[in-house]
């Protein structure tokens, strides 16, 4: 059996890439595709990177042996973005002593978003999931002055561990299969199979610029309380599913984009790895210093208005507001509840003994709870569609 692991990168498509494993959506005459039944691998990965996480590390591994060893395909798949955070050596030992049988074949498959995309995805998502209060502009200038986006040491570094079992995919739609992420991955991990795709719904949905400035007034009004960060990461992902279904066709201001001078520096910043990553990966065409280029040539005039408050006087927002006041007084209640059974309709494992910040999400008690927090976010969603479209109130699926 041919292993891939399939590391990301971050904000690269992967939970949809995840969704269609897990869904079992490709069909494939020629080549079989085991894929465990849960959506990632990302606890296994965090044993590896996490120092609190380092004890499960044997359990998981070891798990992961046995399911694989009773999977019968031709090919198999451990999926967590979170392994590109991990050192390439760290988990080459870790396939060594708990996967020998593959020590020598495991592949490992990766992507990269270009440089300016990437950095105004994982802002997205750094103010969708309220891990970060920082504007666009603060975010691009705080990244700048470390080494986050320097691909070519990280992804080099991959390289130089698994020489050419390792393959990066520029995530750029003319580098990509169709111009589709979740095709290029299936025509690679199947060695160029034919292959069918089903539909599948959009995971980790993007947020628009004016569904982005509530979601982040949401995080900013609602308490933690005693709930774990992640649970505001799930949070983010609800509202911003909310806002894509209730959507209908109307504008929420498009998507967040960087204004000229913020694209033009961050060109300056990243043209010498662009070109050593083209060099390196790429055969030397310029798929990175080209992406570049190109975010400055779409980039806006001025900064997007990016807080409630600049558009709008208090006084419209009172109705937003008091339905995301009344959510923050319930959910450090009922939070816990309400994420254990999102993820577990998404497919994350949720086993084992019930804790207070752990539910299980199959008691009824916890399925109550957590569909008042339901209710309350098509709330806020509806409040926040009416704030833009007044008169046209959004309806949540």
């Amino acid at each position: 059996m041919q292993l891939y692991f399939h590391i990301g990168d971050h904000k690269t498509g992967s939970t949809s890439i995840q969704r269609a494993l897990y869904e079992r959506l490709w069909s494939c005459d020629s080549v079989r595709l085991a894929y465990p039944p849960y959506l990632n691998d990302v606890s296994m990965a965090r044993t590896l990177f996490v120092p609190a996480r380092r004890k499960e590390r044997d359990a998981l591994f070891r798990a992961k042996a046995d399911w694989l060893a009773g999977a019968s395909g031709d090919v198999s798949v451990v999926s967590a973005e979170h392994f590109s955070n991990v050192e390439p050596k760290r988990l080459r030992r870790a396939i060594v002593e708990f996967l020998p049988e593959h020590a020598k074949t495991a592949r490992v498959l990766a992507y990269v978003r270009p440089h300016a995309g990437s950095i105004v995805s994982n802002y997205t998502q750094r103010a969708k999931s309220g891990t970060s209060d920082q504007t666009l502009d603060q975010y691009a200038e705080f990244v700048m002055r470390n080494d986050k986006f320097d691909y070519l040491p990280r992804f080099g570094g991959w390289a130089e561990i698994f020489r050419e079992r390792f393959a990066l995919r520029a995530m750029s739609r003319a580098e990509l299969r169709n111009g589709d992420v979740v095709e290029d991955f299936f025509h690679h991990v199947l060695g160029g199979a034919p292959f069918t795709l089903g539909a599948a719904p959009q995971s980790n949905e993007s947020a628009e610029i004016h569904e982005l400035a509530v979601i982040r007034r949401v995080q900013q009004l609602v308490p933690e309380g005693d709930l774990r960060p992640k649970t505001f990461v799930s949070l983010g992902m609800a509202l911003a599913e909310g806002f894509a279904r209730s959507r209908a066709g109307r504008s929420m201001g498009g998507r967040v984009r960087l204004h000229r001078a913020l694209a033009e520096r961050i060109a300056e910043r990243y043209r010498t790895d662009a070109g050593d990553m083209d060099a390196r990966f790429f055969d030397g065409r310029p798929v990175m210093v080209s992406a570049l280029s190109a975010a400055a040539g779409e980039a806006v005039a001025e900064r997007q208005a990016d807080d409630l408050h600049e558009m709008f006087e208090t006084e419209k927002l009172a109705s937003l507001d008091e339905a995301i006041r009344a959510f923050a007084r319930s959910f450090p209640e009922r939070g816990a509840s309400w994420k254990s059974v999102f993820m577990d309709r998404r497919g994350h494992l949720n086993e084992g003994r019930a804790t207070a910040d752990k539910p299980l999400a199959h008691d009824p008690d916890v399925q109550a709870q957590a569909g008042e927090v339901d209710r309350a976010i098509d709330e806020i969603v509806a409040a926040g569609m009416d704030l833009f479209h007044p008169g046209r109130t959004a309806k949540s699926a």
